[in-house]
């Protein structure tokens, strides 16, 4: 059965309801502002499924890497269409440890988007590296072709060639790996996409974390909320194995195995090392909140096109960018406005939400303005103006599984009275 939504130019598939997820209630009607319920900007909840899973993983006694995490990996990789999935202690810890497998010499040059978050950059600088902070199209909030070749020729013409690449997925929107490796003059070996927020998204027959080297995060706000965890995905069996040898802190030639497919600790603790690995119990509620991760990623397409039908005609806010129809997926971590009215500001239009009881997220610093990330990453001295154009006119609206019926209405009705 197929809807479609009036305005949104969009046919959504209808699904049977998923009988973990509770449906929202519907907001009783006429009534006043003060009265509405809120509507937070994220959303915590854990399905039947993972609760049950829980107390099976508690039931066995094991405490750390078993069982379970043999056995998320494998569903998660199948999940993304990988070859291969390391699980490791959290979406940073991910970073650190796929990048440190790269084997680049101390302080190799990384770039990075300016609009990472500063975990980002301190991964960069935990692994030894130096990260090179790259501007972004207004349009995207991500690098494009030009920015990253602009910070590439400007490292190499200072004398410092970049060696490696990390590509974020910002907001659910899938980045064009192949083309920014492309530009930044790079072999797609040499990068590492940070897929925190880009699970569940695809560009082409290129599913996010499918190909290449990948990093999620498991974080309470992600798309598969975990509480804390993390994912490196790659098509690469030899890194695979240094992932699965660097999470335990050991350097094995040769890894022995246990009866679950885990390396065992060998000779030796490997310079660099973590205690990173994944416990059962997170794998295990994680299995079970990833059995409900398509029906989740539904809901979010559904209320996607909902607010698309409801925003697409007020002047002066531009809709989230997204792969062209057929092109690719979405994965709607944030739905992400951008406030381009000349004689509006962003904040005015919190406000208005906010009154609406709407909780919106605008806290999005780039980290050339930081000044604990001066000292640490590498940019121009004129700024990077697109990505502090970008994060002035930002609005991200809730989008998650169980946002209430009516919630779409209640946004464009408060843009609405702002704009007019």
């Amino acid at each position: 059965m197929l809807i479609k939504l009036s305005g949104a130019g969009q046919t959504v598939p209808q699904r049977p309801p998923d009988s973990s997820l509770p449906q929202p209630r519907r907001a009783a009607p006429e009534r006043s502002l003060g009265t509405l319920p809120r509507i937070p900007f994220s959303d915590w909840y854990v399905a039947p499924s993972a609760r049950t899973a829980a107390a099976r993983a508690l039931s066995t006694g094991w405490v750390s890497n078993g069982p379970e995490v043999a056995s998320f990996e494998s569903e998660f990789a199948r999940h993304v269409e990988a070859s291969h999935a390391v699980a490791v202690s959290s979406g940073t810890t991910a970073l650190e440890l796929a990048l440190d497998v790269l084997g680049l010499p101390a302080g190799s040059r990384v770039l990075v988007s300016t609009l990472s978050s500063f975990a980002v950059a301190q991964s960069i600088v935990r692994a030894g590296l130096r990260p090179v902070l790259v501007d972004v199209s207004t349009l995207t909030g991500m690098p494009s072709v030009t920015t990253i070749g602009e910070a590439a020729m400007r490292a190499k013409r200072d004398g410092r060639t970049p060696s490696a690449l990390v590509i974020g997925h910002w907001a659910g929107d899938p980045a064009d790996v192949v083309a920014l490796a492309e530009a930044a003059g790079l072999p797609s070996t040499m990068v590492v996409e940070d897929a925190a927020q880009g699970l569940g998204g695809s560009l082409g027959d290129r599913t996010v974390g499918g190909a290449g080297t990948a990093c999620f995060s498991f974080y309470t706000t992600t798309n598969l909320p975990v509480g804390e965890g993390g994912m490196v995905t790659t098509d690469d069996p030899e890194r695979a194995e240094r992932l699965r040898a660097a999470r335990l802190r050991t350097s094995l030639p040769r890894p022995r195995r246990g009866a679950y497919g885990c390396v065992i600790p060998g000779s030796g603790i490997r310079d660099g090392g973590l205690d990173a690995t994944m416990t059962d119990l997170r794998a295990a509620i994680g299995r079970g909140q990833l059995a409900h991760l398509v029906h989740w990623q539904h809901r979010r397409q559904q209320f996607a096109a909902l607010y698309d039908a409801q925003l697409a005609d007020i002047e002066g806010v531009e809709l989230p960018h997204r792969p062209a129809a057929g092109k690719g997926q979405h994965a709607w971590h944030h739905y992400p406005l951008r406030v381009v009215h000349p004689s509006v500001h962003r904040d005015a239009v919190t406000r208005a939400l906010t009154t609406a009881r709407v909780r919106t997220d605008d806290r999005l610093t780039p980290l050339h303005e930081l000044p604990y990330a001066r000292d640490l990453c590498e940019a121009p001295g004129g700024g990077l103006p697109g990505a502090s154009q970008f994060a002035t006119q930002l609005v991200s609206l809730p989008i998650y599984p169980r946002l209430p019926d009516g919630a779409a209405t209640r946004v464009a009705e408060a843009l609405a009275g702002t704009f007019s």
